[in-house]
């Protein structure tokens, strides 16, 4: 009995919906569409949050049209790349500690290389971060992190020590690499640079939202003192 009621009832629904001409068809259109709206709302914002809040955020709102303007910045991308970088340089020699006697001084060299071609590669493929004019310049970013690793820590040293290194290296192809002459004051030049780029792996983690950054880098550096105990 009540599937014959409901039945009925729908056909009726469906010839007055079929009657219906001019502005009340708009309505009943309008309305059923912000009835299936409201119905998937919430699962349509759920998915979009999920998948795209990482890539997108509110970071800055200015006074312009209709009262406000929301500025939005790309920022998912670069905290991949930013974490990307921070994976690479706290497990490198470029932030690891080696003593003295441990360790090869052409694989360090090569690993430094490695770090800064990745580094270059990194930054090349991604989207430069945008900012507000009024900004521009009291930001630290992924860009100029990994520039000033680049330009100012890795190429300065590389520049000095590889063509040392393989200049000697080729003279001298079996003798280890605690016999070279300047194997101390290389040593000592590695220690100062891994200082520098640990700074940048810091500002990188912060971009990244790595939790208690400080704690990699005290281990990095208790290892390093226990290591040169």
């Amino acid at each position: 009995m009540g599937g014959l009621l409901c039945g009925s009832l729908l056909g009726v629904c469906i010839y007055w919906i079929t009657e219906l001409k001019g502005l009340w068809l708009f309505v009943l259109i309008g309305a059923l569409l912000g009835g299936l709206i409201g119905l998937f709302w919430k699962t349509f914002a759920t998915l979009w949050m999920r998948f795209r809040s990482e890539d997108w955020q509110i970071t800055e709102i200015e006074i312009e049209t209709f009262g406000q303007k929301w500025k939005l910045a790309n920022s998912g991308a670069q905290r991949r790349v930013a974490w990307s970088l921070f994976v690479e340089i706290a497990t490198r020699i470029a932030t690891q500690p080696m003593s003295d006697t441990d360790g090869d001084n052409g694989i360090a060299l090569k690993s430094l290389y490695d770090l800064f071609q990745y580094t270059r590669k990194s930054i090349t493929t991604m989207e430069p971060t945008h900012m507000l004019p009024s900004h521009r310049g009291s930001f630290d970013t992924v860009e100029t992190y990994a520039l000033a690793m680049l330009n100012q820590d890795l190429r300065p040293f590389l520049s000095k020590w590889h063509p040392l290194w393989d200049a000697w290296r080729r003279e001298n192809p079996d003798a280890a690499c605690c016999s070279w002459d300047r194997h101390i004051a290389f040593r000592t030049d590695l220690r100062v640079l891994q200082t520098q780029i640990r700074g940048r792996a810091e500002g990188l983690g912060k971009i990244a939202r790595v939790s208690d950054i400080g704690r990699f880098m005290n281990d990095t550096v208790y290892l390093k003192s226990n290591a040169q105990d």
